[in-house]
């Protein structure tokens, strides 16, 4: 039993008392919340709310646009910014990839024009990788790389996008709204933005890369039955093709000379037996594949000795553009006129009616550069993706393996090829090569 001198433990105070507010000079007391701190208090809430719910919609999506689109929109809400964008950046290149912003109308960012620069300000978070805070953008040396037209700016709080001590990209924000500059705390809001930012790239770009991995592994199974398949039916039809050859070598000399239509076809019979030959040495090449054997070589001879190799129907005019004195190449030579030529091969037989075949070899920042341009019928935008791909071709003859088989080759000298075509035009291919070793003295 409880007595007014020993009261129940956890026994309430008297309901006047409990309403009473405690005394402000009360001795431990803190005094009571200030309704802006209580405001402040739900706004932190609210932001920290913000910023979870932006990294669950990040992680659910294999969509990088999608991912930073809707983390600038959150950090430009999270952070009262008038505008918010963000670049992401190629680490090797730092060539900018991607840009994306909030808070522009349609009208004022197509007037903007040419994306920012890796200049300035934003060339300072790409290389020193740390967070810029600023109150007056404009009074900083260092305000320039946006471009001309962007929207009149005064604070600015931008961080890099960093991950695994890589940059990947530089997330930014101007005009804070109803401030005159961003605060500590808006920064260390605009680093979680941006490492969520870095946590998106990076997926983005595993996700990449095992798609690749995978197109790469299919490729290879793939090109490992063509070339098996290739070595079986070039060496089934090459014994055919010699005897078809002898036999009509022997009739043209049995045949009389007052038999004009004999003769053509035999020589039908001859060109067919040589475009069929030259099928089967494709097959062959590629199910053969070896190491190149480089040697040095002027690109006007690996020029010269391609087209001496090559049939040139006399509707086609060739020209060439080559200097005794160009690039030099470092190859080997016998695949490489095999590539060169089947561009060359598949040059000519883009023009059926006649044409114009330019070969051009310059030098382009260090690398020699072989252009192989005709005027024919152009290809299809939507067959320009897969005309490398093994057995693709759009043509009634031929296997589609010349490009395959040319890109194989460039490739094994680190080199690229790349196509520009437009129908009715014609089509020019693009071959680059690192360039040949100093000539030992």
């Amino acid at each position: 039993m409880s007595t007014p001198e020993h009261p129940a433990p956890y026994a309430t105070a008297p309901a006047a008392s409990r309403a009473s507010p405690p005394a402000a000079d009360a001795p431990g007391q803190d005094p009571p919340p200030a309704p802006n701190d209580a405001q402040e208090c739900a706004r932190r809430i609210a932001a920290l709310r913000a910023l979870v719910e932006a990294g669950i919609q990040i992680s659910a999506t294999l969509s990088l646009d999608v991912a930073l689109q809707r983390l600038v929109d959150v950090g430009r809400g999270v952070l009262g910014a008038r505008y918010a964008a963000i670049g992401e950046i190629d680490p090797d290149t730092c060539h900018l990839n991607r840009f994306l912003y909030s808070g522009l109308d349609p009208a004022t960012a197509a007037a903007i024009g040419t994306l920012p620069r890796g200049h300035g300000i934003l060339g300072a978070l790409l290389h020193e990788a740390k967070p810029l805070r600023l109150a007056n953008l404009a009074a900083d040396p260092r305000s320039v790389g946006f471009p001309a037209n962007h929207p009149p700016m005064r604070s600015f709080l931008g961080v890099p996008v960093v991950a695994r001590g890589r940059v990947f990209g530089r997330l930014y924000f101007t005009e804070k709204e109803g401030a005159d500059c961003f605060s500590a705390e808006d920064e260390q809001l605009a680093l979680g933005l941006a490492a969520q930012a870095a946590v998106a790239i990076e997926n983005a770009w595993l996700f990449e890369e095992v798609r690749q991995q995978q197109e790469q592994l299919v490729s290879a199974q793939r090109l490992s039955a063509i070339g098996t398949l290739a070595a079986t039916i070039g060496h089934e039809l090459r014994n055919p093709l010699s005897v078809i050859s002898n036999a009509a070598y022997f009739l043209r000399g049995k045949v009389s000379s007052d038999d004009p239509r004999a003769a053509r076809n035999l020589e039908l019979i001859a060109q067919e037996v040589r475009r069929s030959t030259r099928i089967i040495e494709e097959l062959l090449d590629f199910s053969r594949a070896r190491p190149p054997q480089p040697v040095p070589i002027s690109a006007a001879t690996l020029v010269r000795e391609t087209l001496a190799h090559r049939e040139i129907p006399p509707q086609v005019t060739v020209e060439t553009h080559l200097a005794a004195d160009g690039p030099r190449l470092f190859v080997d030579p016998v695949q490489m006129e095999q590539a060169l030529g089947n561009l060359v091969t598949n040059a000519v037989e883009a023009m059926p009616e006649g044409g114009t075949l330019r070969l051009e070899a310059t030098t382009v920042e260090g690398r020699t550069r072989l252009q192989v341009h005709d005027t024919g019928v152009g290809i299809a935008p939507e067959h320009l993706p897969r005309i490398f791909e093994p057995l693709f071709t759009t043509k009634t003859r031929g296997f589609g393996l010349g490009l395959a088989l040319a890109r194989r080759v460039v490739e094994a000298h680190q080199g690229t090829l790349r196509v520009q075509s437009e129908v009715g035009r014609g089509t020019t291919i693009t071959l680059e090569l690192p360039p040949a070793p100093p000539a030992e003295s």
